[in-house]
């Protein structure tokens, strides 16, 4: 399974093995066959010379030998790509020399951006109110082994300095 990032273009693989021996299709035509699984193009195949959807088989693009394996590749534009959607991939040899063989493709679920540092330091600042409070319950009860609110018994025998800034360290 090959995993893919919707609205953006995406690199896709496939391996090529010659039928009679086995061994690694390096050379030739090779073209890749994109077809969606599920969503409002399911059952249809996408066409990369004008970026369509068809009914028929069409192709998505001649691929490109990529190392010293079996291994070619093929970006597919952008437009193909549709979030939730599953696809199945597979590729023809020219002269149908190549084993039959499809994989499946699936929404990269980990696409989010992560936040910036400004993003992380206007949380922080936000909710100051709340983080200084569980801070002075923590310097509260430093020592006595006994948590104000939760009434809650901890061993709390170590000091602690705490100084609250973005990046701050408990020691």
């Amino acid at each position: 399974m090959q995993l893919f990032t919707p609205a953006s273009a995406n690199i896709v693989t496939l391996d090529m093995v010659a039928k009679a021996s086995g061994s690694a299709i390096t050379s030739g035509t090779v073209t890749f066959y994109l077809k969606a699984k599920t969503g409002a193009n399911a059952g249809k195949w996408f066409r990369a010379s004008d970026s369509s959807w068809q009914a028929s088989e069409a192709s998505a693009g001649a691929a490109t030998y990529s190392n010293g394996d079996a291994e070619w590749s093929l970006s597919i534009t952008s437009a193909a790509w549709i979030d939730g959607v599953k696809y199945s991939l597979y590729g023809k040899e020219s002269g149908s020399l190549n084993i039959p063989y499809s994989d499946s493709l699936e929404t990269n679920a980990n696409t989010t951006t992560p936040p910036t540092v400004s993003e992380i330091t206007a949380d922080i600042d936000a909710n100051s109110t709340q983080l200084n409070a569980i801070l002075e319950d923590i310097v509260d009860v430093k020592g006595t082994g006994f948590v104000k609110d939760t009434n809650s018994l901890v061993d709390l025998t170590a000091s602690a300095a705490i100084n609250w800034t973005v990046g701050a360290t408990i020691t």
